[in-house]
């Protein structure tokens, strides 16, 4: 039978046992603690990412921009189109879906008059992606150069950026306005000087180049 000496030596004394629980304790709240710090750092990922979307799926505001199909009405959130890399709005669902039938389904047109309706429209389309904050300047529409910012025109209520004077004059001297949008915000024109706003480069951020909204859109 084993001496009882030899039965207390197997066993921790009082203070080596309360050594051991603290350093469980220790290692317990390290842990907990950890934890905590991750759950933290999750939600607050969880809420920048949630603010992101939602800046990202907020409506453009719509005061003073006129209808593409019907100018003389104000185009309406409700009504609006995919169009490009953003939305286009309408006055009307019969105007959003004139557009659709003449700028999407009639690829070939059977006159110049119809040809030249078409083009229209599609310019309109442009300026007002524009013209919403949905697409930004990033080069002179006339020479595809880099713009200068101290030479600007208003164009339908959006300011416009040239290279140089001398291809700023060519814009201001045309007497069509319908003449000047089209120089600036035809298809072509438009997909090489104006980019989608998610889309522009870092650079683009450094340079204060922004879109400006007249209060008074005709």
């Amino acid at each position: 039978m084993p001496s009882n000496s030899l039965r207390d030596s197997s066993r921790p004394d009082a203070s080596t046992l309360e050594t051991f629980l603290k350093h469980q304790d220790h290692r317990l709240a390290r842990a907990w603690f950890l934890f905590s710090f991750l759950v933290v750092a999750i939600l607050a990922q969880n809420i920048l990412m949630g603010q992101e979307l939602a800046s990202e799926s907020r409506p453009p505001d719509l005061t003073g921009i006129k209808c593409i199909v019907d100018g003389k009405r104000n185009a309406n959130i409700v009504h609006a189109l995919p169009y490009r890399d953003g939305l286009i709005y309408f006055s009307s669902q019969s105007s959003a879906q004139r557009f659709r039938i003449f700028a999407f389904e009639k690829r070939t047109s059977t006159s110049n008059a119809e040809a030249s309706y078409i083009d229209a429209l599609q310019t309109k389309a442009n300026h007002q992606l524009a013209l919403t904050g949905q697409y930004v300047q990033t080069t002179c529409p006339l020479s595809n150069e880099a713009i200068d910012l101290s030479l600007t025109t208003r164009l339908a209520g959006l300011e416009v950026a040239f290279a140089n004077p001398s291809l700023l004059n060519v814009i201001e001297q045309q007497k069509s306005m319908a003449r000047r949008a089209k120089l600036v915000f035809g298809n072509a024109t438009f997909e090489s000087t104006f980019r989608p706003i998610g889309q522009l480069p870092v650079l683009m951020a450094d340079r204060d180049i922004e879109v400006n909204r007249s209060s008074q859109t005709k």
